[in-house]
């Protein structure tokens, strides 16, 4: 009864959803319709040009508007995009899933939710617009579908005004439809890749027409979507400054944070990683090690849009028992990444002219790497292997596509190798009970690897630098060559890990993550806050019009601050905070719990026969972990957990041996 009068609800709700919208369609149509005057040069002369015209994309815009607004309040003249129906593809349509054969009507649909948003919110702040379609002349539609009817079979090797605009404007068919291999690319993938290509152009068209005649002073716009790296281009023809914004990856997607960068992702990724050598020794404060830590239980839980991996699950019964494995056997768990968005963010670069640091690479691909590694555990007397495929290569809660790449894998490895078991995306097992039972973490230029380290599992990449900003380093060893990695296999799993490296874990995230960040939690009331929050200037108003106006370097300001914040007390408080977060992710690993309140951790001993917790000498409750044959039992409040955790062994040891050396200190 309570489920059908759910639904019952839920059905009026949404009624009352229709209704309210086809009230406001009829009231945006009139309000979008007809086409305003071209803005002059007098009015948009020296204005910064928000580039935002898929206003549908709630946060995006809200982010440029915060932005926008922030400016203005500083006395800068500012100017917003506008579209209704101009672009043959945009982020709007790709965010509603509209198929590339959606007829005239369905896009239609799209435009009118996308225009309703861009009224609203905009005119909520106060800031002005300019229609692009009074911008688009017939002759520049004339021009791009010339362009077409010359273009050769490869689009791929299409360019226009000596751009690359082919390869700009394949990236987002690549991510959509998951697509690897060029030869099978279906009549609708190009159908597709055509809308996107037009829209990339006549982006490009209209920024041009923005810089040579109306005298823009830089272009701003969110992500790195194709229709924008078309602006880009026209931005970077003139000589105008072009700063892209972003949402980190933190805590599934930080909508709290906002990147700024002067260029599109990666090479702003490499920049950051030559900074390392010179940060990885600085402290973090306290307040982002607890932020580092909460990433980790976001990512632990499985719960964001973002996350592939089903959640940590707390079944008794052990993960290798679960995947018919060996117990005698140690166990290296290797984790795949998603082929199709390295070669988009290859296409990008290679694009736009960007290099990015070359290192030789031990293996051809993944399944050369998997191949070799498949070979090297089966000849093994001692190892056994996990291979995860990456969850997003098949279908997922995000995408319904299967990539090309899982089906070649299928190929490569549908066949039994001894002591060797494949994870497949659709098999129903979290990533991270696997990387908690793990002796060993392999991955290829996953993210996964971090998160791994951060977890205080010692990890070997395979590609190192030619895909992603990695660092090499001791919590993520790397080797150039086969003899090489495969001789960094066996020492980095003979090694212990240690608290520092742990802590260089979190340093690295914290860069990578924060170092071309601006906090505005001030203004946005919640790291998953996707609406237009009320406006006021940020705390952070200053630094912003620094990065936008005077091109300082967003990663410079944020690597003052770091060392700034340095003082003789700053390793013993992040020391301290880090014990204190590896405590409260043993107790999640444990429990699936985020603890209300920290306590001390007591290592070994015997259960106590009632199960209740000692009294640790400073009076508050401690909680026990004790190594039980290939089991840990961990006890807390008068309840008792057992499961296999390699994962919580090494990290309780680690934090409960730090705890020792500090009280140690203390006591000096």
């Amino acid at each position: 009864m309570r489920r059908f009068l759910r639904a019952v609800r839920d059905q009026a709700r949404r009624a009352r959803q229709d209704v309210g919208w086809a009230l406001r369609r009829r009231t945006v149509a009139r309000e979008i319709e007809g086409v305003p005057a071209p803005p002059t040069q007098d009015e948009l002369a020296g204005a910064t040009l928000f580039f935002v015209p898929y206003a549908g994309v709630t946060p995006m815009l809200a982010q440029a508007a915060v932005v926008g607004r922030t400016l203005a309040e500083r006395g800068h003249r500012v100017v917003f995009a506008r579209c209704y129906r101009l672009f043959e593809r945009c982020p709007v349509m790709d965010m509603h899933k509209l198929p590339y054969e959606a007829t005239a009507e369905q896009k239609l649909e799209s435009c009118l939710h996308c225009a309703d948003n861009s009224l609203t919110m905009l005119g909520e702040y106060g800031l002005p617009t300019i229609d692009l379609r009074s911008l688009a002349t017939p002759s520049m539609r004339q021009r791009i579908e010339q362009a077409l009817a010359q273009s050769p079979s490869d689009l791929g090797s299409f360019e226009f005004d000596g751009i690359a605009f082919g390869k700009l404007s394949l990236m987002d068919v690549v991510l959509g439809r998951k697509i690897s291999d060029f030869a099978e690319m279906t009549n609708s993938d190009r159908d597709g890749w055509r809308d996107y290509l037009r829209s990339c152009l006549l982006s490009y068209m209209l920024v041009d027409r923005c810089c040579a005649e109306l005298g823009i002073a830089r272009v701003v716009h969110v992500n790195d979507y194709s229709l924008l790296m078309g602006a880009r281009a026209a931005a970077r023809k003139h000589g105008v400054p072009c700063y892209c914004l972003a949402f980190p990856g933190h805590r599934n997607v930080d909508l709290s944070r906002y990147l700024m960068l002067s260029n599109v992702y990666k090479p702003v990724a490499y920049q950051l990683l030559s900074h390392w050598p010179a940060c990885r020794d600085l402290s973090l404060e306290p307040a982002v090690v607890r932020e580092v830590a909460d990433d980790l239980l976001v990512r632990l839980r499985g719960a964001g849009s973002f996350i592939y991996s089903p959640g940590k699950t707390l079944e008794q019964a052990d993960v290798r028992t679960r995947l018919g494995l060996s117990t005698e056997r140690r166990l290296i768990v290797t984790y795949t990444s998603s082929l199709d968005e390295m070669l988009a963010s290859q296409m990008v670069m290679n694009a736009t002219d960007t290099t990015i640091p070359d290192r030789p690479q031990p293996f051809r691909d993944q399944i050369d790497w998997l191949t070799q590694l498949v070979r090297y555990v089966g000849e093994s007397d001692d190892l056994q292997l996990v291979v995860r495929v990456h969850p997003r290569e098949g279908a997922n809660k995000r995408e319904s596509v299967v990539s090309q790449h899982l089906a070649k894998l299928k190929r490569a490895f549908s066949a039994p190798s001894p002591n060797c078991r494949f994870v497949w995306p659709q098999d129903p097992v979290s990533s991270y009970d696997l990387g908690e039972a793990a002796d060993l973490v392999l991955t290829s230029w996953s993210t996964i690897g971090l998160e791994m380290a951060r977890l205080g599992a010692p990890v070997l990449v395979a590609f190192n630098g030619a895909i992603s900003a990695i660092p090499q380093d001791d919590f993520l060893e790397w080797g150039p060559t086969p003899p090489a990695y495969f001789g960094k296999l066996r020492e980095v799993l003979e090694r212990p890990v240690t608290f520092a490296q742990v802590a260089r874990a979190y340093r690295w995230y914290a860069l990578s993550i924060f170092g071309a960040t601006l906090d505005v939690s001030d203004v946005v009331p919640a790291s998953n806050f996707a609406g237009l929050p009320k406006f006021k200037t940020p705390r952070q108003a200053t630094t912003l019009e620094q990065i936008l106006i005077q091109s300082r370097d967003v990663c410079d300001l944020n690597i003052e601050r770091l060392r700034a914040s340095q003082t003789p007390q700053s390793n013993e408080r992040e020391t301290s905070e880090l014990s204190r977060q590896l405590r409260r992710v043993v107790h999640f690993l444990m429990t699936g719990e985020d603890p209300p309140r920290d306590a001390p951790l007591v290592l070994g001993g015997m259960p106590d026969a009632n199960g209740l917790d000692e009294q640790a000498e400073n009076g508050s409750a401690s909680r026990r972990l004790i190594l039980d044959s290939d089991r840990v039992v961990y006890q807390d409040a008068g309840r008792s957990f057992r499961h296999y955790s390699p994962m919580v062994a090494r990290l309780a040891a680690l934090c409960c041996d730090q705890d020792a050396r500090l009280a140690a200190g203390a006591r000096r």
